[in-house]
């Protein structure tokens, strides 16, 4: 979607962080600048197991910190 934006294709609604870098190259200007937006939904899937590998915890909590800074 973002590249159909940039090619002038139509506007979009996308997270912030999808367009952030091209926002600030100007390559597409925000509408509706002062509209709420709803909150960003992630979910982590992986195989159902008694045990999860800690390197996959460690992945998810970076995940939640990193997205509840953004």
């Amino acid at each position: 979607m973002m590249e159909a934006i940039k090619r002038g294709q139509g506007i979009g609604f996308i997270p912030d962080f999808v367009c952030r870098e091209a926002l600030e190259k100007g390559e597409v200007v925000e509408v509706l600048v002062n509209s709420k937006k709803p909150n960003l939904t992630l979910y982590a899937l992986y195989p159902a197991r008694h045990f999860v590998p800690s390197k996959l915890v460690q992945c998810i909590e970076y995940l939640e910190r990193w997205f509840a800074n953004k």
